[in-house]
C-alpha cells in the first residue's frame, strides 16, 4: 500500500514538475517589480505587436501607436506554440489585438530587454497567445 502511494505521489510530483501552472500577472506588475517574477512562467494580457522589430506585448494600445517600448515586454516565441482561437495557426493573426501570453518572464542582461534595449524585460519561450474577445463597447454589451 504504501508502495503504490509512493509512486502515485511520484508521478503526480513529477508531473506538476513538467507542466506548472503559470502565474498570472498583471503586465503593469512585471514592469515595476520584475524581480519578483524573473524566470517564472507567466500568463500577462496586453496589447500585442506582431512586426519586424516591434514584436512587444504593450500596457495598452496607445502606447502601441506610439510605440512606447518601456511600457512593453518584447515578445520571443516557443517553436511550440498554441493559439486560441485554434483556427488561426499564424501569428499575425493576432498582431494589433488585446491577448493573454504564456511565458517565461525575464528582465536582468542586455539580451531581455528587446529591440535595441527599449522594452522592460522579455516574455520568452512563449507557447500560448489567446485572443481575448471584446465583450463590451461602453454603451452596448457585444453579441457572442
Amino acid at each position: 500500500m504504501n508502495r503504490i502511494f509512493f509512486l502515485i505521489l511520484l508521478f503526480w510530483t513529477c508531473g506538476a514538475i513538467a507542466n506548472p501552472e503559470p502565474t498570472r500577472v498583471s503586465l503593469l506588475k512585471l514592469i515595476a517589480t520584475p524581480e519578483k517574477y524573473s524566470g517564472k512562467l507567466v500568463a500577462v494580457e496586453g496589447y500585442l505587436h506582431v512586426k519586424f522589430e516591434d514584436s512587444v506585448l504593450y500596457l495598452t494600445k496607445d502606447h502601441a501607436d506610439r510605440l512606447m517600448g518601456k511600457e512593453g515586454l518584447w515578445v520571443n516565441y516557443s517553436d511550440e506554440i498554441s493559439f486560441l482561437p485554434t483556427s488561426e495557426n499564424n501569428l499575425g493573426y493576432f498582431d494589433a489585438k488585446w491577448v493573454t501570453i504564456i511565458g517565461v518572464f525575464e528582465f536582468s542582461g542586455e539580451q531581455n530587454h528587446g529591440h535595441m534595449s527599449s522594452n522592460s524585460g522579455t516574455l520568452n519561450e512563449v507557447s500560448r497567445v489567446i485572443e481575448q474577445r471584446q465583450w463590451y463597447d461602453g454603451s452596448i454589451e457585444i453579441e457572442r
